[in-house]
């Protein structure tokens, strides 16, 4: 059973879903425009096999707080690093997709984080494909012109619909429409894909370069859907080379969002990670 609750961290009050289970605690990040319930999928398996997990809706998403004015990508390292801390007993296994996937990536470059392993998937800052840097460009300025078309709302809703549903899942067929529904709930008209686009662009800014292979100590699992249309494969190749204890496994179906295509998948990748971590942190502990 999944377990809903309220929490807060570094001063943003936020919602967390969680399954109660034994051994370092699962903790999962979003991406961009998503929330704590893309992860639901995975939770429902871990909670079947015992697995301690939790996900979060981060500042600013969800039912989180909003984010304040100035640089975005550092009030995530805060708020994540807070709720790491929260945990240092047990340790952390971090998961991120997307923008999810570049913040516990930075957070596992901290030597003061109780992270025992790390999984980004599809992590953002590793570069994105071409599309997206034009949609990105000025702001997003070009991505917006489809809504100032006066064109019918329910048309543009059928046509973004399918747009998420692409860039989203492997196979745009398989999408679950509630899913789907929930990712373009914020976007109605032209105002509010501006707002959207804006905040994107800004964050796409951010993770720019924003990682240092050299730093990262611990466990590390690439995960990368085959299939994804927004960040290319490339750079998890290119951070898999850079971090010699590194692994990359790649999921040939899956899109940007793997999480959703196949949450069995990634659950069975998580508890392979469980099981890095706990040797990690069992030679951090000094055994064996």
């Amino acid at each position: 059973m999944i377990g809903e609750r309220r929490a807060r961290y570094a001063g943003y009050s936020t919602r967390e879903l969680f399954v109660e289970g034994r051994g370092p605690c699962v903790v999962f990040a979003h991406g961009y425009g998503d929330s704590a319930d893309t992860w639901r999928g995975v939770l429902a398996e871990l909670a079947a096999r015992g697995c301690a997990a939790l996900a979060v809706d981060l500042p600013g998403f969800g039912h989180a707080d909003p984010r304040r004015p100035g640089a975005q990508l550092p009030q995530l390292d805060a708020f994540l690093a807070e709720l790491i801390a929260a945990r240092k007993e047990t340790g952390v296994l971090a998961v991120g997709n997307s923008l999810g996937g570049a913040v516990v990536l930075r957070a596992a470059q901290r030597a003061d984080l109780a992270i025992r392993a790390v999984m980004p998937i599809n992590a953002a800052g590793l570069g994105f494909a071409v599309p997206v840097r034009l949609a990105m460009y000025r702001n997003g300025w070009l991505a917006q012109a489809p809504f100032c078309v006066p064109l019918p709302r329910r048309l543009l809703a059928v046509g973004m619909q399918r747009a998420l549903a692409r860039l989203l899942y492997g196979d745009r067929r398989l999408a679950d429409p509630l899913v789907v529904q929930r990712f373009g709930a914020s976007i109605t008209d032209a105002r509010s894909a501006a707002t959207v686009l804006r905040g994107g662009a800004v964050f796409s800014a951010e993770v720019r370069n924003c990682l240092e292979p050299d730093r990262l100590r611990c466990p590390i699992v690439i995960v990368h859907g085959g299939r994804d249309r927004l960040v290319p494969l490339a750079g998890s190749r290119w951070l898999h080379a850079a971090v010699a204890h590194s692994e990359l496994r790649v999921l040939p179906r899956s899109g940007h969002c793997p999480q959703l295509d196949d949450p069995v998948a990634v659950a069975e990748l998580v508890l392979g990670l469980a099981g890095r971590g706990q040797a990690n942190g069992a030679q951090d502990a000094g055994v064996g």
